[in-house]
């Protein structure tokens, strides 16, 4: 998963080495999900101190290089991933075999590599946890409850993320609030207060609010707790790409893709439901909450993963928007990262609950590729990134725009890109979306794709006819 540029970070359980948030130019704080963030496992419940009679958790790292198992032991492992999951914050093991080729493997990976594939078999735990010693000891909040500072997850434009555990022993994801010049508006807390009223399996919940007592340097007393969850579809692809070649990429089973999505598709539409737009979907933001384990299966040119377990949440409200009163015109506002933004977004026409449905057929494809399926290619402005983005989904989907969302755009008088360049364009026959499909027990994820693609939103389906697609209806 070779990013062209890093995607901002979310706000609630994930981290990454580069915290530049691309939304941060928008004309209204959109992000915390500027916020860097890392999904969080469960702690290996080794007994470090304890403080204000809270447990200090040891955070262990990823081994810089595998470390291998004999083959003896290969069947002894799998049979005890689940017993061992429980101490999911430990050191990656690898076992490596060839299997014979597999003529009825659903992910055409062993049918389509001249060479035995490579199975490994390994655990997804936390690798980037910060440690420094300007980290706060304790949180307390104005209640006299007390979350003892294990780590911090990342710090972003809007707040920093600290792994805790709480009096109960309990692992939690503490989010304080920075200061700024503008006041924090937290879409956060009207979104979790929704989602509790009416809570989703596969939604993030909140553990609880408050004020600190004590906030760290440049912060407000705000906090929001969440439980710990485990690691993010990103973070999974990215552990198993840091081992590849530079020509190979890390993919999800169709298995998995068909697991998770179903489950993406699930809460979506629940937060349809409760009128809540999320408008930050991406990989980033869709964390696995138990059994971390996988195995991979390596080709010529892809390496597949096949999740041992597959249960997800969908996880930071921090871009949340909500659906206007009943009788009221959306206000158009300039939502989502770059990479994942609808086309209608791009040509200043108002968000609605299909521009959800852009975001996560962008996740549908980087579980099948390993890549974002438009990512901009110039610009020194945002401008021209903006143009170039657009361009890149014109030239990907091979597809015009139709002239009623030309004139829409043109009405809402927002849009700042040159359309002229698709006066001159004509598509090319064959050469959309669906060249990157890898075999015929694919179709129906690209049947499903290319209606998530469909460039104007009112042809667009809803996430109740995402979910219910056949492509879901094996799981």
């Amino acid at each position: 998963m070779k990013r062209n540029q890093q995607s901002p970070p979310h706000s609630d359980q994930k981290i990454k080495k580069d915290f530049t948030d691309t939304t941060q130019d928008i004309e209204e704080p959109t992000s915390s999900s500027a916020m860097a963030d890392k999904q969080q496992s469960p702690s290996n419940g080794q007994e470090v101190r304890k403080e204000t009679q809270l447990e200090m958790t040891a955070m262990s790292k990823f081994p810089q290089s595998p470390t291998s198992i004999n083959e003896n032991s290969a069947s002894r492992i799998l049979s005890n991933i689940q017993q061992e999951n429980s101490q999911a914050i430990r050191d990656m093991r690898t076992h490596k075999m060839s299997p014979p080729v597999d003529e009825d493997d659903p992910d055409g990976i062993s049918s389509k590599v001249s060479t035995p594939p490579v199975l490994q078999v390994a655990t997804a735990s936390q690798s980037d946890i910060f440690k420094s010693p300007d980290l706060p000891t304790v949180l307390e909040l104005q209640t006299g409850e007390k979350f003892v500072v294990n780590g911090k997850f990342g710090e972003g434009v809007f707040g920093i993320v600290y792994f805790v555990r709480g009096e109960d022993n309990k692992d939690y994801a503490a989010k304080v609030i920075k200061e700024r010049d503008r006041v924090y508006a937290s879409p956060e807390e009207e979104a979790y207060e929704r989602i509790a009223a009416n809570p989703h399996e596969n939604l993030l919940l909140l553990h609880l609010k408050g004020s600190l007592i004590n906030p760290p340097p440049t912060c407000t007393p705000k906090v929001f707790i969440t439980p710990a969850c485990g690691p993010s579809l990103f973070d999974v692809l990215d552990k198993v790409e840091r081992y590849l070649h530079s020509s190979q990429s890390a993919t999800f089973s169709l298995t998995d893709i068909r697991k998770i999505g179903k489950q993406v598709a699930e809460a979506m539409h629940h937060l349809e439901t409760l009128e809540i737009y999320h408008l930050d979907l991406k990989i980033d933001n869709i964390v696995f909450t138990e059994d971390f384990a996988y195995e991979t299966k390596t080709g010529s040119k892809h390496t597949v993963i096949k999740m041992a377990g597959t249960d997800v949440k969908v996880i930071d409200y921090g871009n949340a928007k909500f659906h206007p009163p009943h009788g009221e015109k959306q206000v158009y506002k300039k939502v989502q990262t770059l990479v994942f933004r609808a086309p209608e977004v791009l040509l200043g026409i108002p968000h609605s609950v299909k521009t959800d449905v852009w975001s996560m057929g962008c996740m549908l494809m980087q579980l099948y590729t390993g890549e974002e399926p438009f990512v901009y290619q110039s610009g020194t402005s945002t401008l021209e990134e903006e143009q170039s983005q657009f361009k890149e989904v014109i030239y990907t989907l091979q597809v015009t725009v139709p002239k009623v969302l030309l004139e829409q755009s043109k009405l809402g008088r927002k849009c700042r890109l040159d359309l002229t360049f698709l006066e001159d364009f004509e598509p090319k026959e064959g050469q959309g979306i669906r060249k990157m499909m890898r075999g015929q027990e694919d179709l129906q994820l690209f049947q499903l794709i290319d209606l998530m693609f469909t460039i104007d939103p009112s042809y667009r389906p809803t996430f109740f006819e995402v979910k219910d697609h056949e492509f879901f209806g094996k799981t």
